[in-house]
């Protein structure tokens, strides 16, 4: 009988296991967490697009700040309530204008993040023993720039359609808004629609890619990055004991109960004073005997003050732990740069030292969110509405300039910052083999 082309004895089978052992031995002790090698120009793009969401965050804050002024204001100056409701009308539109150039600003520069991310990781011929963190892969898995981009396409075609609409069958002929509409909405919708019949190819292209992260770092290159990276930082020593995670989040909790309840107390109390003396928008002031007076002052006195003391103590409870992370963040560098080898530091440390926010960073995005609040507000004092209706003499075109000045100030340093953490994040994963950075 002819010998089969398949050795299939159990002692054929033993020897090349015993034979690949230690290739697969070799191959796993070999895995680890990268980073994406190519991170600067997808950084920058992360940073675009955490600073215009910063903006955008703050130009639907400063909105509602604006309408909570003018409706509480009126009601507690009631000689100024006519003032307030014009000036809350002249200046919305000067809101949704900068809305909806803040919104096509900040999708596509995401999506295009997303992508360059992406395309960097598939690009770099990296092995496959070379795991993408779990943020990078969470963001793969999760994200659909294509989607976003056909919301954000189909939302300006119906916009378009019906202002083309309204220019062309409710405007007189006239009117000299009446061709800017049109030709506006004429342009916004070509370029969604042309939008729209480039996207099929994008979602294809970025269901490939997918797939490909998919399959070359799954749940077995991620256990065996795991295992090889614990093996390392167990050569280093055991790393410095880091604060408990569970008392500081019980703490945190607690802290914001307590500091949510006060607000909320104060402000229900501050209402009932208010409502005691003004029942109704148009009705006159109720006033009443003394012990109704001394009422009305102590409950707008002590919700006033509750409101103000929770606001005080809750932005001080947000920025104390932005400065014990700076210190974290400072220390941790400091032995990153140090070319002795050290043990990996505390946990918290390490944490903060991936983390892209850095203090200058957050105080950056802190400012941008500030612009977004100002800057329709701004703009409609250009056009001589707005805040200009009830104040004179305010030099507009100087609050423009240091605004512009200072907005573009504050991407700077988030770009600058989120493109060096991303630099620090690669140095931290070769250096210390600080494992995954979430559940795998």
């Amino acid at each position: 009988m002819p010998p089969s082309r398949v050795d299939r004895s159990p002692r054929g089978r033993g020897d090349r296991g015993r034979d690949d052992r230690p290739r697969h031995r070799r191959e796993r002790a070999a895995y680890r967490f990268v980073e994406v090698r190519a991170a600067a120009g997808p950084a920058r793009l992360d940073a675009l697009t955490a600073g215009s969401g910063a903006f955008l965050v703050g130009v639907v804050l400063g909105f509602l700040v604006l309408l909570g002024l003018a409706l509480v204001g009126g009601e507690l100056v009631p000689d100024v309530r006519f003032d307030a409701d014009e000036v809350l009308r002249s200046t919305t539109g000067w809101w949704i204008l900068t809305l909806a150039v803040a919104v096509p600003v900040f999708v596509p520069v995401h999506a295009a993040a997303t992508l360059a991310v992406t395309r960097a990781l598939l690009d770099e011929g990296r092995p496959r023993t070379d795991v993408p963190p779990h943020s990078v892969r969470k963001r793969v898995a999760e994200s659909s720039p294509a989607g976003a981009l056909a919301g954000l396409a189909w939302t300006y075609l119906v916009l378009a359609l019906l202002a083309g609409a309204v220019g062309l069958f409710a405007m007189d002929r006239d009117d000299a808004e009446r061709t800017p509409t049109v030709a506006v909405s004429a342009v916004v919708g070509v370029v969604a629609a042309v939008g729209l019949l480039l996207l099929p190819g994008l979602r294809a292209r970025w269901s490939a890619w997918q797939d490909v992260v998919r399959t070359t770092w799954g749940p077995n290159e991620v256990r065996y990055a795991e295992e090889a990276e614990r093996r390392r930082r167990a050569a280093f020593g055991p790393p410095a004991p880091a604060r408990p995670d569970g008392r500081v989040a019980r703490r945190n909790d607690r802290a914001a109960a307590v500091l949510g309840g006060a607000g909320m107390v104060g402000f229900v109390l501050f209402l009932i004073g208010l409502w005691m003396r003004h029942p109704g928008k148009f009705s006159p002031d109720r006033h009443y005997g003394p012990v109704g007076e001394v009422s009305i002052d102590v409950l707008v006195g002590v919700g006033g003050t509750l409101v103000g003391a929770t606001l005080l103590l809750g932005a001080t409870w947000l920025l104390l732990p932005v400065s014990r992370q700076g210190r974290q963040r400072r220390a941790g560098l400091a032995l990153l740069r140090s070319p002795e080898p050290s043990a990996p530091p505390a946990d918290d440390v390490v944490r903060e030292l991936l983390s892209p926010w850095s203090a200058s960073t957050t105080f950056a995005l802190v400012l941008l969110a500030g612009s977004g609040m100002l800057v329709p507000s701004v703009l409609a004092g250009l056009a001589g509405s707005g805040v200009a209706l009830l104040v004179d003499g305010v030099p507009v075109a100087a609050t423009a300039a240091a605004l512009a000045a200072a907005t573009l100030a504050a991407l700077c340093v988030v770009v600058v910052g989120v493109t060096r953490a991303a630099r620090y994040r690669a140095l931290v994963r070769e250096r210390w083999h600080v494992g995954d950075d979430g559940p795998g």
